[in-house]
């Protein structure tokens, strides 16, 4: 990754630091006793590990992170095939890409699919990399499109191919019965 990238996943680093800070020093200064902030955090904490070990439980934990990585791959991609559709923007490298991907990420997070915001960060991250406001703002609003409208045919498509599947249920998941297992003990 070149030294933009860098620099930029460092800012980004700093900045989730600095409001996990602030965050916590809000939490512990606004909603009283101590205690109840730590019980708070170590049960973030447990859940965060929880969720962690439930990919180990699974029956090809391997085929999940490779699927996982391969999504993220795939993002990564669209993100730079969109950079290729526009003259300012066509060559720039992968590197951008992803730390467009990366910033970009907060912006999904934030607000409801990143409408709105998404193009906003990825326009103020391309400005880092010289690219004007104006392109950079247009390569947002194409990859968040993009990635949308493939989101809603896919989600589409797959819900239609699911009704179609004669597969028998059985009354109580695999997962309601470990869920009631784990509550017992």
């Amino acid at each position: 990754f070149g030294l933009g990238a860098s620099v930029l996943l460092f800012y980004i680093a700093g900045t989730a630091i600095l409001v996990l800070s602030i965050f916590i020093f809000c939490v512990v200064k606004y909603t009283g006793p101590k205690q109840r902030i730590l019980f708070r955090l170590r049960k973030i904490i447990i859940g965060f590990w929880q969720g962690l070990i439930s990919v180990a439980r699974l029956r090809r934990p391997w085929l999940f992170v490779g699927y996982s990585v391969a999504i993220w791959f795939m993002y990564l991609l669209t993100t730079y095939f969109c950079f290729l559709s526009l003259p300012a923007t066509s060559l720039l490298e992968i590197d951008i890409a992803l730390a467009v991907l990366v910033t970009g990420s907060v912006g999904i997070m934030v607000t409801p699919g990143g409408i709105g915001l998404y193009p906003i960060i990825v326009r103020d991250t391309l400005i880092l990399y010289g690219i004007a406001a104006t392109s950079g703002f247009a390569v947002g609003w194409i990859t968040w499109s993009a990635q949308t409208i493939m989101i809603i045919i896919v989600g589409t498509g797959s819900l239609v191919w699911l009704s179609f599947i004669k597969k028998k249920v059985p009354l109580k998941s695999n997962i309601i019965r470990n869920l009631e297992r784990d509550n017992d003990t």
